[in-house]
């Protein structure tokens, strides 16, 4: 009886243990699988919050009009006549110049017209004065401004300080420039003399699409003091805006800068940047819009990003 009892005692306990160790494990997949249908839904409605505002921007965009830094969005019905991102009485005012816009909770959005972002193809000379801002080295400035050149150029005939398919070779590069348009902006990272410190400050401002004009109204505050070279001057400006006082007449007599009736006003191209959180989830859509529609399409998407 004694042995018996012996025998019984570890038994018992090793079965204890298995038994135990079943539960942690079956605890740990059901909180693990628990922790991931939250997860989920969290991504599924951080994905419905996104989708939703983006129908809301479409929305406002096709049926508000531009003033020269703003959209002005109509108020939805009656009851709704504040204006929180404005100074118009029942009148909401979008800026356009990517100061953020809180939609609801956890939801931003971001408008930049793109005609005051800096394009390869309409204001190249704004690549070389913002790389200026980042950095004093001269060279590797006109380095980065002429390989742009040779790189989107269909000859071998290279710049002062460009490059050409030889010179990237023997750079060590494993590839050439592709005598051709760049495809999008990412390209830009390849162009020799170009880095990830100069590319990261820059690429904020950079769009692909071009408006076909310069609007000096919406730019950025980095680019707004790219442009101007003077910070007190772009204090005022930037503080004008803020105010919703900022007009062609006001930036042209501070400035001194003339420009077309175009340079003045939205291009009616806008990059919007939608942001949703919900818990730890977050989902993003940038996508650049048209609003130069037609009778049977009224804006066009140009690019699309999520």
């Amino acid at each position: 009886m004694i042995k018996e009892n012996g025998f019984a005692l570890p038994l018992v306990l090793g079965i204890s243990t298995i038994l135990v160790l079943v539960i942690i494990s079956i605890s740990n997949s059901v909180s693990h699988k628990i922790a991931l249908i939250t997860e989920m839904d969290s991504q599924a409605r951080a994905d419905m919050k996104t989708y939703s505002a983006f129908n809301e921007v479409i929305f406002n965009l096709t049926t508000s009009n531009f003033t020269p830094t703003d959209m002005a969005v109509l108020p939805v019905s009656d009851m709704d006549q504040t204006a929180p991102m404005g100074m118009i009485p029942g009148i909401a005012l979008w800026n356009l110049f990517g100061v953020p816009i809180s939609l609801e909770e956890g939801v931003t959005v971001t408008l930049r017209d793109t005609a005051g972002m800096i394009s390869f193809f309409s204001n190249p000379k704004l690549i070389e004065r913002s790389l200026a801002r980042f950095s004093a080295d001269t060279k590797q400035i006109a380095t980065i401004v002429d390989s742009l050149a040779d790189w989107r150029d269909n000859d071998d005939f290279k710049r002062i300080n460009g490059a050409e398919a030889w010179d990237y070779r023997s750079a060590g590069y494993t590839y050439v420039p592709r005598n051709s348009y760049l495809q999008c902006i990412e390209e830009f990272r390849l162009i020799k003399g170009m880095n990830s410190f100069l590319y990261e400050r820059i690429r904020p401002e950079m769009i692909y699409w071009a408006s076909g004009s310069d609007n000096y109204l919406t730019m950025s505050e980095s680019l707004l003091r790219v442009v101007l070279d003077d910070d007190r001057m772009a204090d005022q400006i930037l503080q004008l805006r803020r105010d919703r006082l900022l007009t062609d007449t006001l930036f042209t007599a501070i400035t001194g800068i003339h420009g077309t009736e175009n340079s003045f006003s939205p291009s009616g191209l806008i990059l919007v940047e939608i942001t949703a959180r919900v818990d730890q989830s977050t989902d993003r859509i940038q996508t650049v819009v048209s609003k130069r529609g037609s009778k049977n399409r009224p804006f066009t998407i140009m690019e699309w990003m999520r």
